[in-house]
């Protein structure tokens, strides 16, 4: 069974973006930061290392 993760206001540094590896199970995965975003550098890593979800 897939599942769906709603995730919101964490901060994503490059030494913790490798640990998304471990909901790649997952149908979708939606981070969210409200106010701010994800900077571009952040956002296109994750895109890269978990091409599924985007």
């Amino acid at each position: 069974m897939h599942s769906t993760s709603h995730v919101a206001d964490i901060d994503l540094p490059d030494t913790r973006l490798p640990q998304l590896q471990k909901f790649v199970y997952l149908k979708t995965l939606t981070l969210v930061r409200y106010g701010k975003g994800y900077p571009d550098e952040t956002q296109a890593t994750v895109k890269v290392q978990l091409p599924r979800w985007t």
